[in-house]
């Protein structure tokens, strides 16, 4: 499925998606680098896409590592973040983000302060870490949501691993 994902409002670390770093758009303009999106999810300072073939891309503030590409900078075109499996889920909160692969595993990135990236971090991680599924007692995550200090974590009752992918019935 094609795709395209359009932008507008207050672009002033990055978070439109364009070349023109820090300027605002009034009017919805196209994000003109992403394609066969399905998802994308927008905080306060920085947006996560996901693409139909498990794909994120990040863009906006760098700030405590909440992008997921080891460094601080501010990027206004997305970049694609490396994973090695098919991620089906993506949230962000005000300083950090969430994904979830196709095993039903649930991976962070960025700020750590208020214990919502799922482990004991002093202030950051700097590239997404993969929670064990011990975390969840076993359970196959589905969804993730996140909002400034916490993070959500979703599983249907009805779901079962097959294959290495999450099946929902």
């Amino acid at each position: 499925m094609e795709c395209e994902a359009y932008a507008c409002g207050k672009g002033t670390e990055g978070q439109l998606g364009r070349e023109e770093l820090y300027i605002g758009c009034p009017v919805p303009s196209p994000v003109s680098t992403l394609r066969r999106i399905v998802k994308i999810t927008a905080g306060t300072s920085h947006c996560l896409a996901l693409t139909d073939k498990g794909e994120i891309y990040a863009w906006g503030s760098g700030t405590g590592y909440k992008l997921g590409c080891a460094n601080q900078q501010d990027e206004p075109i997305p970049i694609k973040l490396e994973f090695e499996q098919f991620m089906i889920d993506i949230a962000v909160g005000q300083n950090h983000s969430v994904a979830v692969d196709e095993r039903g595993l649930v991976h962070t990135w960025g700020s750590g302060r208020e214990g919502q990236l799922g482990y004991v971090v002093v202030k950051e991680d700097k590239t997404p870490k993969c929670l064990s599924s011990t975390c969840f007692d076993g359970h196959i995550m589905t969804k993730c949501f996140a909002n400034s200090c916490y993070t959500y974590a979703l599983r249907y009752l009805n779901s079962m691993h097959t294959n290495n992918q999450v099946k929902v019935e």
